[in-house]
């Protein structure tokens, strides 16, 4: 329950964040995650990722950076404090946590147990969030649902 809890709040806060601000702004954000969970995971872990995985992440940042810098503008960082920003960035640490936490609660035994691989996993996660978001969702948009 505590992982469906933090995909269903990783789910809400992206579609929110998507919401509140333009497509481009909020992916270029979503976009960071793998950098982002592997920053939780050495700060909770304390282990880092293997020098080579570390330098995939060159490549991303630098076309995240160059996809949103403005050709021929200054550096304009009002942007990351909008609501759009940070419920875009609070959806990755939420996301990233659930990945840390499916991590290590999830053993090959268990796995194996009920069938589970990446793929099914991620459904299941994702049909338990839809579960949680559900009632709220109704609360707020009514009938129209």
């Amino acid at each position: 329950l505590p992982i469906a809890v933090l995909h269903a709040a990783g789910h809400a806060l992206q579609v929110a964040g998507i919401g509140a601000g333009s497509v481009y702004f909020g992916t270029i954000i979503k976009a960071t995650e793998p950098l982002i969970g592997t920053l939780i995971a050495y700060a909770v872990d304390g282990k880092a990722a293997p020098w080579y995985v570390n330098l995939t992440f060159v490549p991303i940042v630098g076309g995240i950076a160059y996809a949103a810098a403005k050709p021929g503008a200054a550096a304009d960082l009002s942007d990351l404090a909008s609501f759009a920003a940070v419920a875009a960035l609070s959806s990755t640490v939420f996301f990233a946590l659930a990945k840390l936490l499916v991590k290590r609660l999830m053993t090959a035994d268990m796995k194996r147990r009920h069938g589970l691989d990446a793929a099914n996993t991620y459904s299941v996660l994702t049909c338990c969030s839809a579960a949680l978001l559900l009632a709220p969702s109704y609360a707020a948009e009514g009938p129209a649902v």
